[in-house]
């Protein structure tokens, strides 16, 4: 059994959430398995309900569990696994994996290329560009927040209305034929900023990955995409061949 630490720094609620995900981690909780009943769990660790109301609440937010009206508190699915073999169109894909996705727009503008994205997009710095940022949601919870580039002048009639009914990939490949050939993609740790946290529903320090992708027609990239991902969350595995 656990024993928690009233004189912690971590409030107690912290401390039960650690441990849960440490039993979920490992497996003793599987996919969708039930978890204890809030009052299971107050009279197994001698905790508050609202201790335990609350560890529950963060975990749910932050995607690891779920609820079911009158069943109880199921263990989400843990690492989404999107085939990198395959040209990657997150809807798509996420459809395949047997997820619901959704895309939020919470931005969509035309600013000047600054020279780090304009070299991505071969194209002059401060030529004009749209930039659409999206938060995008695998059955109601939040995992990526993406910023993708496109060169105006290619993409000129592209609006932000389009964006609500069809896939980003989709609405260049029917409406501008774009015929995508490559995608190069490259991955880093990093650190998530506040704005991240927040629309991520992260904690503070949470490691994510950010993924850096150049979209191909032929030999002439046409997208620049910057995606934060949940490292929890994703899971990304490259074979090579000899």
């Amino acid at each position: 059994m656990c024993d928690f630490d009233k004189n912690n720094k971590m409030p107690l609620y912290g401390q039960l959430m650690n441990f849960l995900l440490s039993e979920i981690e490992c497996d003793k909780f599987k996919e969708h398995e039930k978890l204890p009943s809030e009052r299971e769990l107050c009279d197994k660790f001698s905790l508050s309900r609202d201790t335990v109301r609350q560890a529950i609440f963060q975990l749910e937010k932050m995607g690891y569990i779920y609820k079911k009206h009158g069943k109880g508190t199921f263990v989400a699915s843990k690492q989404l696994k999107p085939d990198l073999y395959k040209f990657y169109d997150f809807t798509e894909e996420m459809k395949k994996l047997g997820k619901e996705a959704f895309s939020k727009v919470l931005s969509f503008e035309i600013i000047p290329a600054d020279k780090y994205v304009a070299n991505f997009l071969k194209i002059k710095e401060n030529s004009n560009i749209h930039r659409i940022t999206r938060l995008r949601l695998v059955d109601s919870v939040p995992l990526i927040f993406e910023k993708t580039y496109l060169p105006v002048e290619k993409f000129n009639c592209l609006h932000k209305d389009e964006l609500s009914n069809s896939s980003l990939c989709n609405i260049l490949k029917t409406r501008f034929s774009i015929k995508f050939s490559k995608g190069e993609e490259t991955f880093y740790p990093i650190t998530p900023d506040e704005e991240i946290i927040k629309y991520l529903n992260l904690m503070k320090f949470q490691p994510v990955i950010k993924i850096e992708r150049v979209t191909f027609e032929d030999e002439n990239p046409v997208m620049f995409t910057e995606r934060i991902v949940r490292g929890d969350k994703f899971k990304y595995t490259i074979v090579t061949s000899f």
